[in-house]
């Protein structure tokens, strides 16, 4: 058989999804002619498709030496590199890719999302710009392309303007409320769905996917009530029964909960997250038995990554809860090493350097006895920010805070992290000065930025986003009356929780003991040099202090921020507010101890920890 022949068979089995066969055929064409560029790129991508990267990298780096020309070649050797965590060299082959692809929109178009996705946004967006496409697709590529490189004001009005243009197309809407949900911003993306299913006859799969995103909007009962319309109109899939487990974990409900993970296991049995909702509602007498199921699930060859990642963590924490230390330790650390591998394949790797390197940016920017210009007052609405390494006791604040008068919980808003950014992407465009130079006008539609992506109906608005330790320069420039409550809690106790939970690809450093070290004592360089630029605006509140006095501390948190003190602030756990956090179910609880010291059941394990938080000067 001819190597045409050949490789027209292995192409046919390849678009028919047989790939085992076109594997068959793709080896036969490169033994008839061995080196030859179309079968190893073939060959290449279907072994990439079946998760043999290794393999499927040689044939199709041969591939693209041989014609280097190509920018197909060139794109899938750089999903490849990705996968196997060659990132910086997937960056170089994918602007080859791209600059071979020239105007071509139908390659430009992977090209750049995958750009995009690899940290190459600003790169990803000036190729979209050159080709002069003005499609739809391109202009929302676009669109995430300047969010992704911080500039959120220009993603938004690229958006509006274009369901300005073509009101009627709900294509056009749908991929408005994807952009705008990977934007965050969630108001916007929820009403653009809304919309497109105006456009069109709405199907159940269209249900489930505003349900979801309703629930990542942190509006439940809104999601439940379009998840009873997807499930009504015929979706019975693990993810929409999973949903109304997590539905069913807000509102406190445990049967339900169980109910609906189990509906999920048995149509996905490696779902890692609903195993993960199973293992909070399970009787102890019951986790043995999931831990080891969830071990022996990690194997399955239908688990993606994310659930093989779960499964340990998940397994980890039920052999906590049966005092089996060892073999929770040992899952924790299978978990973080596939998460640590996966980052690395996304180009998340923590970066101590850059970390550093960021955080002395910061420093300079915002120095000691600055003359900083303040936003005017702003009445009837006033944020009490609660910051500092996650777990360390922002929402058990936030709860206590909430219970007292004209306090609203507002969770975890990422609304600072998008102003810091505009303002930061502007100040490298040499759109706005320096914070020592910044004028209140700027600071005050700084501030209104940020409100607008912060619905409250209470005077004060508690924001418990702990990364925002890194803006606090900023929100006292922005909020006059704001306060700032900086959570310290015993670095092992901190760092061995965040280790034994699965963290999004903003906590990088959360798979690796030493990045946690190394980031728990950034945190303390930033929250040291905030309390001396800012004093009067900076309260430092120590967890274990808090948990051993509630009384005296509470009382002192709510003179600091302004606020009238009741006993009845230290009966969070009657109030009905949710959290949407891994505390949830912590915060339902009486103020306790248990997570006081959770670290000494593994002290063996952490000494690695406690011999890096000593080198970063954490620990004496």
């Amino acid at each position: 058989m001819t190597i045409d022949r050949l490789l027209d068979q292995a192409e046919g089995h390849h678009r028919a999804g047989r790939l085992d066969d076109a594997v068959t055929f793709y080896r036969k064409a490169l033994s008839v002619s061995p080196g030859h560029a179309d079968a190893d790129y073939g060959l290449g991508t279907v072994l990439m498709q079946q998760n043999k990267d290794a393999e499927a990298l040689s044939h199709l780096a041969s591939a693209a030496r041989q014609l280097p020309s190509v920018p197909e070649f060139q794109f899938n050797l750089a999903l490849c590199l990705a996968k196997v965590g060659q990132t910086e060299d997937a960056k170089g082959a994918l602007l080859r890719a791209a600059a071979l692809a020239g105007n071509n929109i139908y390659f430009l178009i992977p090209i750049c999302t995958k750009m995009v996705e690899l940290g190459l946004a600003g790169q990803a967006y000036n190729c979209l710009d050159r080709s002069g496409d003005q499609s739809p697709k391109v202009r929302i590529l676009k669109a995430k392309a300047l969010g992704a490189t911080g500039n959120w004001r220009g993603a938004a009005k690229t958006l509006a303007a274009l369901t300005d243009e073509n009101p009627d197309d709900p294509v056009v809407w749908f991929e408005h409320a994807k952009a705008s949900g990977f934007l965050r911003d969630y108001d916007d993306a929820i009403a653009s769905f809304r919309t497109y299913m105006t456009k069109k006859e709405p199907s159940a799969e269209d249900y489930l996917r505003l349900a979801d995103l309703l629930l990542t909007a942190r509006k439940p009962e809104a999601a439940q009530a379009e998840l009873e319309k997807a499930i009504d109109g015929g979706i019975d899939r693990a993810e929409a029964h999973h949903l109304a487990a997590k539905c069913a974990r807000l509102e406190g409900d445990k049967a339900r909960v169980r109910k609906f993970a189990d509906m999920a296991i048995e149509r996905r049995p490696a779902f890692g997250q609903a195993w993960q909702l199973k293992f909070e509602v399970s009787p102890t007498d019951k986790l043995a038995d999931l831990a080891d199921t969830c071990v022996g699930l990690v194997g399955d060859a239908r688990a993606t990554e994310w659930d093989r990642i779960m499964l340990e963590l998940t397994a980890g924490r039920a052999y906590e809860k049966l005092g089996r230390f060892g073999e929770a330790f040992e899952a924790f650390d299978r978990g973080n090493l596939k998460h640590k591998a996966f980052l690395a394949t996304r180009d998340c790797s923590y970066d101590k350097e850059a970390t550093v390197a960021e955080h002395d940016k910061i420093i300079a920017r915002f120095p000691k006895g600055g003359n900083y210009a303040e936003a005017p007052a702003q009445e009837g609405r006033r944020p009490v920010f609660i910051l500092g390494m996650p777990r360390s006791g922002t929402t058990l604040v936030e709860k206590i805070l909430s219970c007292l008068d004209g306090v609203e919980a507002g969770g975890e808003n990422e609304a600072v992290e998008f102003v810091a950014a505009q303002y930061y992407w502007d100040l490298a465009q040499g759109r706005i000065v320096c914070p020592t130079e910044i004028g209140p006008d700027s600071l005050a539609d700084m501030a209104e930025s940020y409100w607008q992506k912060t619905p409250h109906t209470l005077p004060v608005v508690t924001d418990k986003m702990p990364h925002n330790f890194r803006h606090v320069g900023l929100i006292c420039q922005m909020f006059p009356d704001a306060r700032v409550i900086y959570m310290r809690r015993d670095p092992r106790d901190v760092c061995l929780s965040i280790y034994s939970r699965l963290f999004p690809e903003a906590h990088g450093y959360a798979v690796d003991l030493d990045w946690l070290a190394h980031f728990y004592a950034e945190n303390m360089r930033l929250k040291d040099h905030w309390k001396a630029a800012f004093p009067d605006r900076v309260l430092e509140v120590v967890y274990e202090d808090l948990v051993d006095d509630p009384a005296t501390h509470t009382k002192a948190i709510a003179d600091f921020c302004g606020l009238d003190w009741h006993a009845g602030c230290l009966e969070f756990h009657k109030s009905k507010g949710t959290s949407f956090t891994f505390s949830e179910l912590q915060v339902r609880k009486p103020l306790n101890k248990e997570g006081i010291g959770r670290w000494r059941y593994y002290a063996q394990q952490l000494e690695p920890l406690e011999a890096a938080l000593k080198r970063y000067g954490v620990l004496s």
